[in-house]
């Protein structure tokens, strides 16, 4: 029994202890969980505070860019605003030396003397005046008509009035002695077998000769309008070539240069200027080609009777320029060929330096 008890208390006494290691363990484990929660909300509530301190900067800096920002934007302002002051000053300081000027020049016209003409007793303000006064009136130069005996005047512009009103030809535009034009020429005459036109002197006649000999273009469709001043001269029919000047050869030059000096001759001056019609095509992949007929036209010119010079080629590059650009524009469209060149021609009656239209 004895050795059975000491045996019990050996296991109680290893029960005892067994329990405590275990009881410590768990405790100091606690302990652990207990640490590890405190350093975590430590840490927590650090990052918390170092966010605050960053969101409170950020603000910082926010409100310091602001007024930054503001001080710029009224430091702008405040340049404009000077800058409006100084231009509406210069603008009131201009306006102001401009009435000053203003009275100055009233005083001046004011206080000027009277202007009186030496020959007579004519008085004006104005220097001009007294300037034309003095040409008008006491000129030493008399102008004598070239003409006729009966006329005589000291100004200018009437002289020239005279000549062109009592010594200018009824059935032409000759201006001059009027004896000796009539005698030389005959205005019914003169006229040609070919077209039946008249003319009125043997000049014009043999002018008209030289150019009505030679042959007219086969392909030329002529249409009139007002009597026939107005015309337009259409060529079609043409080869195809690769562009616009191979199409106007030679041949075609001298066709619309014979036109232009006939009807130039025939109505005493003529305006005109080239209109071409071309097809112009773009391919493209998978479908049909597009084709497209714009026109161009060269600028006007006018031709006098009896000029020789005639800007064709001129009128054929701005064409040609026309063209190109249109295409650059269009990009892609390819010259196919010229359908048709209209020349339109229409009478040119300019005024002549010794005309002018009464006043009522």
């Amino acid at each position: 029994n004895i050795q059975d008890e000491k045996k019990k208390n050996i296991q109680e006494e290893k029960k005892k202890k067994q329990s405590e290691k275990e009881k410590n363990i768990q405790d100091e484990k606690k302990k652990n969980i207990q640490e590890e929660k405190k350093k975590k909300q430590s840490e927590k509530e650090k990052n918390i505070q170092d966010e605050k301190k960053k969101n409170i900067q950020e603000e910082k800096k926010k409100k310091q860019s602001e007024k930054e920002k503001n001080i710029q934007d009224e430091k702008k302002k405040n340049i404009q605003e000077e800058k409006k002051k100084k231009q509406s000053e210069k603008e009131k300081n201009i306006q102001e030396e401009k009435k000053k000027k203003q009275s100055e020049k009233k005083k001046n016209i004011q206080e000027e003397k009277i202007k009186m003409c030496c020959s007579c007793s004519f008085t004006t303000i104005n220097k001009k005046q007294l300037i034309k006064h003095m040409k008008v009136n006491h000129n030493k130069k008399v102008y004598k008509c070239d003409f006729c005996t009966s006329y005589k005047s000291s100004d200018s512009y009437n002289h020239h009035r005279h000549v062109s009103l009592c010594h200018k030809c009824k059935y032409c535009n000759f201006i001059g002695d009027l004896n000796s034009h009539m005698k030389n020429t005959n205005h019914t005459s003169k006229k040609c077998e070919k077209c039946e036109k008249k003319f009125p002197s043997t000049y014009y006649f043999n002018q008209h000769l030289n150019i009505c000999k030679q042959p007219p273009s086969n392909q030329c469709e002529v249409i009139t309008a007002i009597n026939k001043n107005f015309k337009i001269l259409r060529f079609t029919n043409f080869k195809e070539c690769e562009d616009l000047k191979k199409t106007m050869c030679i041949e075609m030059y001298d066709i619309l240069n014979h036109n232009i000096q006939r009807e130039a001759n025939h109505l005493m001056g003529i305006k005109w200027y080239l209109s071409v019609q071309v097809s112009l095509f773009k391919r493209q992949i998978g479908e049909e080609d597009t084709w497209v007929y714009p026109v161009f036209r060269s600028s006007t010119k006018a031709t006098h009777w009896n000029e020789d010079d005639i800007p064709i080629e001129e009128s054929v590059e701005q064409i040609n320029e026309k063209m190109e650009l249109f295409c650059n524009l269009g990009s892609g469209w390819i010259f196919d060929r010229v359908l048709k060149i209209d020349l339109y021609i229409a009478q040119y009656n300019p005024l002549s330096g010794s005309s002018y239209i009464p006043t009522p």
